[in-house]
């Protein structure tokens, strides 16, 4: 097939999943190969701050976790390489891995760990103004927006801290959610009605993003009365859920309704060489605590695995 098998295990995503899993097989002489489609450390590296990992109680900032989890994975000799998926294909004795730069990899074992992606709005002016004042990473982005007015769309745990960290830095944080309250968790919700940058517009759904170089409004809609609304903003956040990343997979791997892979504890699919970790998984927990678990737990089922 014109791939030599020079790796046991490809693990497809450098999030704190594959990269924990990459690292504790690696450190028992298990070959690995990472692919990484975007940026090695995944969501990570645009994270302020995160609690859960068993080494920091108290927190890590996301940055910095994403450094060392990739220090700790090259000493232990993982390799990393960039590569966006475009198939992973089954045969008898090993999976093969293609890319959409025509690059091709063998393994006997792969590790789905690419996480999920944001949804998207789907509105005029998304993808026009992307990078030109709709926000893709918040903590790379917050000090251009000092002193301006930003709108986050989506009220839930990830809108709510997107809008308490670039409230730091914007005179106006406006939270846009199309239901009548917040989903975010409780204390999120407590901080973000105490703060005094920080409004909100209930009922409420984005359907236009304006501007000419740069975004300059947003058009929304009241969910009941219909009412349009457009008012200045000079930054949107969209932060309305997320989807797993696995659109590759087509019809090789069992997925859920909401496409998520299907594992069981040993975090096996229904190839017992292909796992799945992470926030990709059904009835993943979405944290990071839960990440890593499952990053140690997709480890250990390999290595018992490869010892048979």
């Amino acid at each position: 097939m014109g791939a030599v098998l020079d790796q046991d295990v490809i693990i497809i995503g450098s999030g704190p999943a594959g990269l924990t899993a990459a690292t504790r097989l690696a450190e028992q002489n298990v070959r690995v190969l990472v692919l990484e489609k975007e940026e090695f450390g995944g969501l990570l590296k645009k994270v302020e701050w995160f609690r859960g990992h068993p080494d920091h109680p108290q927190g890590i900032a996301g940055p910095v976790l994403a450094a060392q989890l990739l220090d700790q994975a090259e000493l232990a000799g993982v390799r990393l390489e960039y590569g966006e998926i475009d198939a992973v294909e089954s045969y008898s004795t090993c999976h093969s891995v293609s890319c959409v730069n025509g690059r091709n990899y063998l393994a006997s074992a792969v590790i789905l760990a690419g996480g999920r992606r944001p949804l998207k709005l789907d509105i005029p002016g998304e993808q026009e103004f992307l990078n030109k004042g709709v926000i893709h990473c918040v903590l790379c982005d917050a000090g251009l927006f000092a002193g301006r007015t930003v709108a986050v769309c989506g009220g839930g745990d990830a809108g709510i801290i997107e809008a308490l960290t670039i409230a730091r830095f914007a005179a106006r944080v406006i939270v846009i959610e199309k239901t009548s309250a917040l989903t975010a968790r409780d204390l999120l919700q407590e901080r973000a009605r105490v703060h005094p940058k920080i409004e909100f517009m209930f009922d409420t759904i984005p359907e236009r993003i304006n501007g000419n170089q740069v975004v300059e409004s947003i058009t929304t809609s009241h969910v009941f009365r219909g009412e349009r609304n457009t008012f200045p903003v000079d930054g949107i956040i969209v932060d309305v859920g997320t989807i797993p990343n696995t659109d590759f997979l087509e019809d090789v791997i069992q997925r859920d309704s909401n496409n998520a892979v299907i594992v069981n504890e040993r975090m096996t699919t229904n190839y017992n060489t292909i796992f799945a970790a992470g926030d990709l998984r059904s009835k993943s927990d979405l944290n990071l605590g839960g990440a890593i678990k499952d990053g140690v737990t997709v480890a250990d089922s390999l290595l018992a695995l490869l010892a048979k």
